[in-house]
């Protein structure tokens, strides 16, 4: 494990002094070069570390060696069943040694969040490296690539999705492939991929005033100890996937994971939801309509109090990496100077400052 660490935090450190040294060369100029080969490296290494990675890596990791190993014999999928094709092709084409599923997703993941991130760069114009690092400096990252990886790769083809969707809608067959992947891979993504698409096309007739008065809404009533704890039926979520259905009960999985409010996720969704207000306004007042943002914007608020009207579930943390993963999205236009006089050095050290202390909790 010390060593799985020492080389991801040398390839993370290495990406910040770059990205340091890029944003500082934007500050003084326009500097036009897209570092494409450069991220592209980054995302081949970090796919190479978290395929490759000891058992002893990743609380899920054994689980998944095992489950890779024995799938021939394991009858009940329930919404998994996707991953029993899977575990089948690959031991088909490759062997029973479970390295082969680890570096098949760690390619997905990182794949489908630099093509996310290539998209991106493309849409408002700004250097991919700095887009690949808002995304590698989260937390959230490392614990897709090498704990919850088939929620990693449904939320990289949810992501992918999204972006492909505003940069050429025309197109639809990658977007609908996308969003199918997503779901295959892990059947929660459907819900945010049906809000989205609801906000979508309600996203002139509901303003987002609402949606701060629902934000404020469902902290109260987590608060309060209402949440989806009290509104979903178990036993109902049992007849498609037994499994799952243990999640809603306190004592289903473990009595370890802590349940209730948690006003640590509140406060970080809240300092991120107010850095992403000060952008909309600044969009607001040169009159930009940037239908891509705010569309986001508002599935960020939405998702956020579906993770708050989870706290009272275990495994909560499940959903609010949903809602999390749509950050970098709205972060990207804090390096784009008609939006943001912030000198470029000072976001990528204030991305920089959130790995540290996040890797030091």
């Amino acid at each position: 494990m010390d060593s799985f660490n020492n080389i991801y935090y040398i390839l993370y450190g290495s990406c910040g002094l770059i990205a340091f040294l890029l944003s500082a060369l934007l500050d003084k100029n326009n500097f036009r070069s897209n570092f494409l080969v450069l991220g592209i490296s980054y995302a081949a290494l970090f796919t190479l570390l978290f395929g490759l990675r000891d058992l002893e890596v990743g609380p899920d990791t054994e689980m998944y060696s095992w489950q890779y190993i024995n799938s021939d014999y394991i009858e009940n999928w329930g919404t998994d069943f996707f991953m029993k094709i899977i575990y089948s092709t690959l031991k088909t084409i490759f062997s029973d040694d479970s390295v082969n599923f680890f570096v098949f997703m760690a390619f997905l993941f990182n794949g489908t969040i630099f093509l996310t991130t290539y998209y991106i760069s493309k849409i408002y114009s700004v250097n991919v490296l700095l887009v690949l690092f808002t995304f590698l400096s989260f937390f959230f990252y490392k614990t897709l690539g090498i704990n919850i990886i088939r929620q990693g790769v449904s939320l990289g083809f949810f992501v992918l999705g999204i972006v492909l969707f505003f940069y050429d809608n025309k197109n639809r067959i990658p977007i609908i492939i996308s969003f199918i992947l997503s779901i295959l891979f892990h059947f929660t993504s459907i819900i945010p991929i049906l809000l989205m698409a609801a906000i979508y096309y309600s996203n002139k007739k509901i303003p987002i005033r609402y949606f701060f008065i629902l934000y404020v809404l469902s902290i109260v009533l987590s608060f309060f100890n209402f949440g989806f704890n009290k509104i979903i039926d178990s036993g109902l979520v049992a007849v498609i996937d037994k499994r799952r259905s243990d999640y809603l009960q306190a004592g289903g999985i473990d009595d370890l994971y802590q349940i209730g409010f948690k006003p640590q996720f509140v406060i970080f969704n809240s300092i991120f939801l107010l850095l992403f207000i000060y952008i909309k306004n600044q969009m607001d007042n040169m009159n930009i309509k940037d239908t891509m943002y705010l569309i986001i914007l508002k599935s960020y608020i939405l998702l956020s109090c579906i993770f708050f009207l989870f706290f009272h579930i275990p495994y909560s943390d499940r959903w609010g990496v949903i809602s999390w993963i749509l950050i970098p999205f709205l972060i990207v236009p804090y390096f784009d100077k008609k939006y943001n006089k912030i000198p470029f050095t000072v976001v990528i050290v204030g991305l920089l400052g959130i790995f540290l202390f996040f890797n030091n909790l």
